[in-house]
């Protein structure tokens, strides 16, 4: 199926992005790496008017590590990017792990974590290590940011395109702090037919030996 007619924005800064989306609600799509939405869009599963391209804001750009504030990952970083960063392989190796497994180089070239994160599916392999990290995802809107644990962020799981938040808002960045917690994970490999699993299993525990995510269990 052939894609329809677009508008195409692309806004240099975080307000500017989320002015638009205020003025057009219901009628915009946010583009980061558009590996999902080019797809659905081909599909005729979403139809925009308006298409925000987020990818050049620099908001949404930074990759930095500090022992004081932890891991700051904006929601445009590519996945290739942030397998590579350094504090991502020596700290949390289970994080980088997730995104080797997520499709081929050219697809993680352009993928983002954000986009990830924000298109819900259930197959995918990035939320298990967050949800295992204890990470926070902090969401923008003209009225403020919000601060998401990500235990919260899917809990209105399959809405699109970001469940807890309302259409007019953008997922900045996702911080991660450090903690004292073993894991490990495990490889399923299987058929890509409607596969409805992360192909990561995650299996955190703490020092209660408390399982995290039970709903990620068969």
């Amino acid at each position: 199926m052939a894609i329809g007619r677009f508008e195409y924005q692309a806004p240099g800064s975080l307000q500017e992005a989320l002015s638009l989306l205020d003025r057009n609600k219901g009628r915009t799509s946010i583009l980061a790496g558009g590996t999902d939405l080019i797809v659905q869009m081909k599909n005729g599963q979403t139809c925009p008017a308006i298409i925000v391209d987020v990818k050049r804001i620099p908001e949404l750009n930074r990759l930095e590590w500090s022992e004081g504030e932890g891991l700051h990952i904006g929601a445009a970083i590519c996945l290739s990017k942030l397998m590579r960063f350094f504090p991502v392989i020596e700290k949390f190796d289970i994080l980088a792990q997730a995104c080797a497994a997520i499709g081929s180089l050219q697809i993680r070239n352009r993928a983002t974590l954000g986009g990830n994160l924000c298109n819900a599916a259930p197959s995918a392999d990035t939320p298990p290590p967050l949800l295992c990290l204890g990470a926070k995802a902090v969401v923008s809107s003209r009225k403020g940011n919000r601060t998401i644990p990500m235990e919260h962020f899917f809990l209105y799981l399959p809405i699109y395109p970001i469940p807890p938040m309302q259409a007019n808002s953008i997922l900045g960045f996702l911080r991660v702090g450090q903690r004292s917690i073993h894991m490990g994970f495990s490889l399923m490999l299987d058929r890509r037919k409607g596969f409805p699993h992360s192909h990561l299993r995650q299996k955190c525990r703490e020092a209660t030996c408390q399982e995290l995510f039970p709903m990620m269990s068969d």
